[in-house]
């Protein structure tokens, strides 16, 4: 049964047996369907059925034949969208010609036809494209398919379309390559019951292969007078192996399936040389694109007139040997042709500065400018030279190594020669043409697991014991499917090759090996996993023949560990079987082949043959299976569901992939384990779910252990095998970092111009569709609105110029590859496609001045395609963004990686280094036994050469250690050169060291002299190994500063909402993991400013200034406030409490809060442990010592003291206990200083009071009702004169005594009672005395 589709109608019909499909490399894409219907059925052109992944359309009206009223006989025969390209013509994109010249490089031809197919229809694509020279193609009313082959034929290769639905869209890519498929994993077939083919094989011979090439070459770069012949030689009278891949020499070269190939005596032909010729067929090889050349990459590029367009470009790796001016061939000018970038073909003549004269630097070429395509080249915008872009010389004869050097078989006569070797290679063999029928019962049966390779282009190992009993690999280049029997197709198989591609850094010919792995290879992919793929999986699971009882379905669990897997399920993909290391390996469903994916892989069981239990196994000790590559046939039953099993020996390190519809236990088929890699689902809304099933995962409290982490739409992903996160992942706080990078800037704007461009276009095209439609109204166009119409159709031209250089930037970034580059060329071509669509549609709507409903309706298609075509665009550009920031962002993961390795290689280097210090030191201690008494025993000299060996290893694991680090690309400048010199001073060292122990003990005897020698050469051991360490070091940090701009990643992120705009910073570094953050916050109640910054020690640093209306506070560790600071300083209320306060305490409290306020204003400085401010009320300060004012704290004590003019001390004042000849309280002062008093007291209150008080005992007295200037209560003492106004005695309970006041007591006798004296008493003292 088939259903044809048209609209929302479908049609069913019974087609008979013979109807099928039938597929071509480079042919028709077909399906025939014969069927009866009783009555006439009217079928519309354009119906469209799909059958075996392929969509097939009516292009023409059917065929029938009327049997009778209800008798009609049908023949349909439906086209995939191959066959459009034979319903419309090459143009060219410029001026619409239909004849004309184009040269360009395959890439452009195909970029060509892929433009005028989307001319008419949407969805073409360019897909992959072999590499070659320029050429030329001339069309003459040519239809695409046509210039399809023509193309093919030129570069000898191949063209494939490839038909796919993208979210319910058509997309048509074409490649232009071989069509080759499981080449390494061939569909083996041979004729008999049992083997694959039915009776009826058949044979066609063809051609008679060559077995002598005739090379044609070049006189290009040859000059005839040095070399001796006009034209390039191949290398005379020399041979070469060649195994259909690599030439001897190469890496992967297998010298099993190698052919040796030879050149004549005179270097014009190739044949073979390890075999006779039978026929001698000659056939010829052009390879004039092979030439003695070198090509350079332009390293800096002069703008030196941009208005003459005189451009200078650079090339600093020319070596000094290479001088170009000395090469010159005679009669003709030096011209440098680019092959890559914005000038690629372009030809140049040029001028050559080999060293640097009037201040032009070296290696420099003049560019001479010159027309190309109406436009002066090089130009200041699009057409220039830029830095990376590469290029060859030509006109001259460069030095014998680059036209022939046998000794390394390099040069243009050897590329010639291997270029010959390989034509000859492909074309030596017998050609044959098979054809056959599969036995479907055969078939059928191993339909899981051959439906698959049955593909055009798939490779078959073909064999037969009669007339092909040697076998060879021969391509499938025709099928045919038969409906109604899909198991049983007919196969064309031929071993004759359709053409070799072509591939060339210097514009030179090879044949293309394209091997096309999976369609996804680059992208990780998951399928959709919904709830009832799930269900579905547990009822299959229960089927799976595994080690666990039947599902239990509980409400809740509650658990301290969950174990998901099996034991049978312990394997993993690694990348080798000598050190593996597990990778993701990407098993695949497309949804619109219907086919499942499983690429080729090891894997390595990690139970199996385990017995013992041990922190670790050796990698030999584990069971390897190499796979091959899997693709199952079109799975076109939706109800089947399917286990998908890795089915490996039991006897060998081989196995497969096999899909399979019923359960298998690991050990139920003899010979062979089955291991079971996961499930495919039953089809649901179109699609399958793919869910793997091998390892476990393990979740414990606060831990889960497992290898990938899926959305449910498949569309996001953690894969933590490879650490890896896909998707639509979005970072909300910033962007990825980018803007670090110097290229970013650059890749950015051109980016931003691109979606300018676009903008614009789409702005001038939307003007134009508002006035047409206006002017359509009416259906007539007046010369007013057809002048209107003509300047916004001229404003839309503008714009696609805009569109086409802004493009051709963003296009030719050195940064952008792959899909998104080809998708920003398709985007681009349909754009344009569109855009000239519609000006052809206005155009033809006004130019008879009268507009038609059906022109009305046309005109609106086409600004309808337009939108579509410029939403397109737009989504090319975003994806180009997103390439170049992936690619750009290879950089700092790279930086990261090599900070990472260097910290290794450091750690590496600094522990060789200690066990080359460990190995000299135990030689240092034996020596020095040794060496004690003199003599050297047998026994003690080979005791110290096992030392010395030692020595010796430790050594070379320093150098080893050494050479990675030195070998970082990221060291240089004096940490590198003190590296190199701080290994030469060691390994010197160390060399010194051992040839003075040898030298001291060859005789078996030690002098004193030599002991002493022997000393010194560790002594200076010592001190070199402390300097190699501290090189590593230093050469480590200078290796992590230079990765540092890579590393770190800054995160940027404002907020404008409704309540709030924000703004946040953050900078990662990746290096040290510490991060920075710093932003502000603006509310309508007021702002905050902060910052944090992470420190080694884990602590974080946090800083913010609140302000709001009423108040403003600032938290920091640190506030540094540099000039003036004014302010207006007291609040007015505390201004009215000063003025109404006279007395002193007030005054006092007063002023105390101002130098309290005042001190607010201040500076405040804490820096480690110093505190710098103007006012500090505590509760209590604990000091050691310190200085207070003009006092110090000196061992407790409070310390004041007062210099001299000579700098002694004047003056001092202790507070505090001090020696036993000085007070608590200890003054010293001399007249040197200004101050007449030690200690001065003034002062005085009532009711008794002292200025100076003291007493000696435990229960003193103190002064009563009167008032003294000293008062001591206890003996005084004084040693010298005492002069007093009065004296009054006490008794000894403290009363006082009276005494004489101012009387004179006369007639007393003088001592010897010479005279009589008088004397004078007042209040108590005596104060004078004279004779009387």
């Amino acid at each position: 049964m088939i259903t044809l589709h048209n609209g929302d109608k479908e049609i069913e019909i019974e087609v008979k047996d013979e109807s099928y499909s039938y597929e071509a490399i480079m042919g028709e894409y077909t399906l025939t369907l014969y069927f009866s219907h009783p009555g006439y059925l009217e079928i519309p052109v354009g119906s469209w059925c799909d059958f075996y992944g392929k969509r097939y359309s009516l292009k023409r009206d059917s065929n029938f034949k009327k049997n009778g009223e209800r008798n009609f006989e049908y023949t349909l025969i439906l086209e995939t969208r191959e066959a459009d390209a034979m319903l419309w013509k090459v143009r060219h994109t410029v001026d619409r010609s239909i004849k004309f010249s184009y040269t360009a490089k395959p890439h452009e031809h195909l970029r060509l036809l892929v433009e005028n197919l989307n001319r008419r229809s949407t969805g073409w694509k360019v897909g992959d494209c072999i590499e070659g020279t320029e050429k030329v193609i001339n069309y003459n009313h040519t239809y695409i398919l046509d210039a399809f082959n023509q193309l093919a034929e030129l570069y000898e290769t191949e063209w494939q379309i490839i038909e796919e639905t993208v979210e319910g869209n058509q997309i048509k890519t074409i490649h232009l390559r071989k069509v080759e498929y499981n080449k390494e994993n061939p569909l083996k077939l041979s004729y008999g019951k049992g083997h694959g083919f039915k009776v009826g094989v058949g044979r066609e011979s063809g051609e008679i292969p060559p077995e002598i090439i005739l090379v044609e070459t070049t006189d290009r770069n040859i000059d005839y007078s040095t070399y001796g012949s006009k034209y390039l030689l191949l290398p005379k009278n020399k041979t070469i192996r060649f195994d259909g891949i690599k030439f001897e020499n190469e890496e992967g070269f297998d010298s099993t399936k190698a052919r040796i190939y030879k050149t004549d005596a005179d270097g014009t032909c190739v044949m073979r040389a390890d075999k006779e010729l039978t026929t001698a067929k000659e056939d010829s090889l052009d390879c004039t694109a092979i030439y003695p050349s070198r090509v350079g990459t332009v390293s800096a590029v002069i703008e030196v007139n941009k208005k003459n367009n005189f451009f200078d470009f650079v090339d600093k790796d020319i070596p000094e040997e290479l001088n170009f001016e000395d090469c010159l061939i005679a009669g003709e000018s030096m011209t440098v042709i680019f092959q890559t970038g914005m000038l690629t073909g372009k030809e140049f003549e040029v001028k050559y500065i080999h060293e640097a004269k009037d201040k032009k630097e070296a290696r420099r070429f003049e560019i001479v400018p010159q027309e190309i395509d109406g436009i002066t080249m090089p130009e200041p915008e699009v057409w220039r030279p830029k830095v990376g872009d590469t290029y060859a010389v030509f006109g001259m004869q460069l030095p014998k190594a680059y036209i022939c050097n046998d000794s390394t078989q390099t040069g243009a006569s050897w590329e010639a020669f291997k270029e010959a070797a390989k034509y000859l290679y492909e074309h030596e063999d017998k050609a044959f043409i098979f054809t056959g029928t599969l036995d479907g019962i055969w078939a059928k049966k191993r339909w899981l697991q051959i439906g698959g390779k049955i593909k055009l282009g798939g490779y078959v190992d073909f064999s037969d014991t009669q007339f092909h009993p040697e076998g060879s690999l021969i391509r499938m280049i025709g099928i045919k499917r038969f409906v109604n029997n899909p198991y049983s197709p007919e196969i064309e198989l031929s071993n004759e090759p359709v053409g070799t591609s072509v591939s060339s850094d210097l514009n030179k010919i090879e044949t293309n090996e394209v091997t096309v792995d999976s369609k996804y290879k680059d992208a990780l992919q998951f399928t959709k996993r919904r709830f009832r793929d799930a269900k579905e999986t547990m009822s299959i699971l229960e089927d799976a023949l595994l080690n666990f009882s039947g599902s239990v379905n509980p409400i809740t669990v509650s658990t301290m560990q969950l174990l998901v897997g099996d034991e049978s399920l312990q394997f993993r993909f690694v990348n080798s079987k000598t050190n593996p290391a597990q990778v993701s390996h990407n098993i695949t469903y497309n949804a619109s082949t219907r086919i499942l994916n499983a690429p080729a892989g090891i894997i390595q069981h990690l139970t199996l043959g385990i017995n013992t239990l041990s922190s670790s196994h050796k990698a030999n000790e584990y069971k390897y299976w190499d796979l091959v590559e899997y693709n199952s046939p079109a799975l076109i039953d939706p109800a089947k569901k399917f286990y998908l099993y890795a089915k490996c020996s039991n006897e060998n390190q081989t196995g497969t992939f096999l899909l399979s519809e019923t359960a298998i236990k690991m050990e139920g088929i003899a010979g062979y384990y089955h291991f079971l890699v996961g499930v495919l689902n039953s089809e649901y809304e179109g699609n399958r779910s793919f869910v793997e099933l091998y390892g476990f995962t393990e979740i414990l409290p606060g831990r889960i252990t497992t290898e990938q982490i899926i959305s449910p739409d498949g569309e996001t992903y953690f894969n933590l095998v490879k650490g890896e996160i896909g998707g639509n992942i979005q970072i909300k706080t910033g962007s990825s970092g980018l803007e670090n990078l110097s290229e970013w800037e650059a890749a950015h704007k051109e980016i931003e111009d691109a979606g300018k461009a676009a903008e614009q276009a789409n702005n001038a095209v939307e003007g134009l569709h508002g006035y047409v439609d206006g002017v359509f109204a009416d259906g007539i166009i007046t010369e007013a609105e057809a002048k209107a119409i003509e300047k916004y159709i001229n404003t839309i031209n503008n714009a696609k110029a805009a569109i086409e250089a802004t493009y051709n930037k963003l296009y030719t970034n050195v940064y952008l590859s792959g899909s998104a580059k080809t998708g920003l060329l398709n985007a681009k071509v349909t754009l344009m496609g569109c855009i000239s669509d519609l000006i052809n549609a206005i155009n033809a709507a006004i130019a008879d001045g009268l507009t038609t409903p059906e022109e009305k309706q046309n005109v609106d298609a086409h600004f309808a395609y337009f939108n579509s075509a410029y939403a397109d665009f737009n989504t090319a550009v975003e994806a180009a963004n997103r390439a170049i920031q992936d690619k750009l962002k290879e950089f700092s993961d790279n930086a990261m990686k090599e900070a990472l390795q260097a910290l290794q290689d450091a750690e590496d280097a600094g522990k060789a280094a200690e066990q080359a210090n460990s190995a000299v030191s135990g030689l240092h201690d034996y020596v020095d036994g040794a060496f004690a008494d003199g003599i050297i025993t047998e026994a003690e000299a080979k005791a110290i050469e096992k030392y010395l060996n030692t020595v010796k290893n430790t050594r070379a694991a320093v150098e080893a250690t050494y050479n990675k680090l030195y070998a970082n690309s990221y060291l240089e400048g004096e940490a590198k050169t003190g590296l190199l010199n701080a290994k030469i001073s060691l390994f010197g060292a160390i060399d010194n060291l051992i040839t003075a122990i040898n030298t001291a003990i060859t005789d078996g005897q030690t002098t004193v002299e030599e002991k002493r020698n022997v000393d010194d050469k560790f002594a200076l051991f010592n001190s070199a190994l402390a300097s190699f360490n501290t090189a590593v070091e230093v050469a480590n940090k200078a290796i992590q500063d230079k990765l540092k701009d890579y590393s770190d990643q800054c995160f940027a992120e404002l907020k404008v909402l409704n309540t709030q705009i924000s703004a946040q910073v953050t900078r990662v570094d990746s290096l040290t993991q510490r991060i920075d953050t710093a932003g502000w916050i603006t509310t309508a109640d007021g702002n905050k400013i902060y910052a944090s910054k992470e420190l080694e020690n884990g602590n974080t640093l946090i800083s913010y200034i609140n302000q709001a209306a009423g108040e403003t506070t600032i938290h920091s560790s640190k506030i540094n406030l540099e000039g003036a600071v004014t302010i207006t300083a007291l609040h007015s209320d505390l201004q009215t409490v000063i003025n109404s306060k006279i007395d002193r305490d007030g005054l006092g409290k007063l002023a105390f809060e101002d130098a309290v306020e005042y001190a607010k204003l201040g500076t405040t400085i804490v820096v480690g442990g110093y505190l710098n401010t103007e006012l500090i009320k505590v509760r209590r300060i604990d000091a050691d010592s310190g200085f207070i004012g003009g006092f110090t704290i000196e061992g407790g004590r409070l310390v004041w003291t007062r210099s001299d003019y000579f700098g002694g001390t004047s003056r001092s004042l202790k507070l505090g206990s001090g020696t036993a000849k000085e007070g608590v309280i200890n003054v010293t002062f001399n007249a040197a200083t200004d101050g007449k008093f030690g200690v001065c007291a003034v002062g005085a209150t009532a009711g008794g009071s002292a200025a100076i008080y003291g007493s000696s005992k435990s229960n003193p007295t103190y002064p009563s009702n009167y008032i003294y200037a000293g008062y001591f209560d206890g003996n005084v003492e004084v040693l010298g004169d005492v002069s007093a106004n009065g004296f009054y005695p006490r008794d000894g309970n403290g009363n006082s005594l009276s005494v004489l006041s101012d009387v004179w007591i006369t007639n007393l006798d003088s001592p010897g009672k010479i005279y009589k004296q008088k004397i004078r008493i007042i209040k108590g003292m005596v104060v004078e005395m004279t004779n009387t």
